[in-house]
């Protein structure tokens, strides 16, 4: 059975409250992660791995990394 927290996930930022986003991963999915560790805001693509965002990312990185995954 897989966790969504067993690798790291690439999704835009749809909503932020205090520290936590509501980050859109495609396909009808979302997770909540923290957002303190980034200066991230919403409609960001990041990168989120164990409830956090680690990473804000340009588009064009954003995009390579959603293609190699389809």
């Amino acid at each position: 059975m897989s966790d969504q927290y067993d690798l790291a996930q690439v999704g835009k930022i749809a909503q932020i409250e205090g520290e936590i986003a509501k980050i859109d991963l495609g396909g009808g999915t979302t997770v909540n992660a923290n957002i303190a560790l980034t200066e991230a805001k919403i409609d960001d693509y990041v990168l989120v791995h164990a409830g956090y965002v680690l990473k804000v990312l340009d588009i064009e990185e954003a995009k390579r990394m959603l293609a190699r995954w389809r």
